[in-house]
């Protein structure tokens, strides 16, 4: 499907809409969300912005940040859902619709997407979703003023890992400059996002350098974060989700591995791969998914189980690319 039929489909839409986001949402999601949500209110709809989790700090600068909320009011006709690649990954709001009968727009950039909605767009070549909406809300012929400017900003600057990932085109950078021609503040949006560390977040990132392990390949490297530490923290998490890319940065290391316990036996595993391994085939083994170079999953048993399960399919993973 063409991104200009999902545009026509909403302009003929009902005025009652709803935007919608994964858990434990990071900025492409909460800048995406916020930017559609915004374009859509400048054109008369009423909308619902939705997220189960509550909004990390680092991104409460964002212009309308404090519209989202953790659950409906109402469910309306028509519910977006934005980068997510699994309608499950919008956690309890996916059954709270599940069985009615309700138009599920589908917008994404990550490849493992199952394309669960009623009308779906998903392009893997996007560095962002929040490339995406750009495009949408030119679409939908709505001018991109500074707040939804500094909102697409964010959810692309912080997807691509400032312009440094593989997902950065040509097409990235464009957008980026026209939306910087908005007038943006990247001097506050540099601040909120990566000079404004909590001492105590800057404490774990130390915690979790004492847990680095490499492999005997040199090919693998991984930190591990306990429930105990992750619990004792708390809010700083926020901080570090991008922490796997420090065991990745290794000289000789292909594959960075982040195994966070969010609950006792229950664990999240951030996989980041250098330039030749597949990590979303490798995340997809364990049930989850993403890129080809970030990717992420959720396995529910003993963190030291799950440490050798993955770095043992890693390790398999790279003797097949003859590493």
């Amino acid at each position: 499907m063409d991104l200009a039929d999902i545009a026509n489909f909403i302009k003929k839409a009902d005025k009652e809409l709803a935007v919608v986001s994964h858990t434990n949402p990071d900025g492409d999601a909460i800048g995406s969300t916020l930017a559609l949500g915004l374009a859509l209110e400048n054109l008369g709809y009423n909308i619902q912005l939705i997220n189960q989790d509550n909004i990390p700090r680092i991104y409460s600068f964002l212009p309308g940040s404090d519209l989202i909320r953790t659950s409906f009011l109402y469910i309306p006709d028509t519910i977006i859902f934005l980068d997510c690649s699994d309608i499950t990954r919008a956690g309890a709001i996916s059954g709270v619709i599940s069985g009615l009968n309700k138009n599920i727009i589908n917008i994404d950039h990550h490849i493992s997407n199952t394309f669960f909605g009623t009308l779906n767009y998903v392009d893997t070549k996007a560095g962002a979703t929040g490339e995406i909406v750009y495009n949408l809300i030119k679409l939908l012929d709505c001018p991109i003023n500074i707040e939804i400017a500094t909102c697409l900003y964010t959810a692309i600057v912080t997807d691509t890992g400032s312009f440094q990932f593989e997902n950065t085109t040509e097409q990235t950078h464009t957008i980026a400059a026209d939306l910087i021609s908005k007038g943006i503040n990247l001097a506050t949006i540099r601040r909120f996002l990566w000079e404004s560390i909590p001492l105590k977040s800057v404490k774990l990132q130390r915690k979790l350098l004492d847990t680095l392990e490499v492999d005997e390949t040199k090919k693998i490297a991984w930190v591990v974060l306990p429930y105990e530490i992750y619990k004792k923290y708390g809010s700083s998490f926020e901080h570090i989700e991008g922490f796997v890319n420090f065991p990745k940065s290794i000289e000789g290391v292909e594959i960075g591995l982040f195994f966070k316990e969010i609950e006792p036996n229950k664990v999240k595993v951030g996989f980041r791969s250098k330039s030749k391994v597949d990590v979303n085939k490798l995340a997809q083994k364990f049930g989850g998914g993403g890129h080809k170079r970030a990717a992420g999953c959720i396995l529910e048993a003993p963190l030291e189980e799950v440490i050798r399960q993955v770095v043992r399919e890693a390790q398999k993973t790279i003797i097949k690319k003859g590493e």
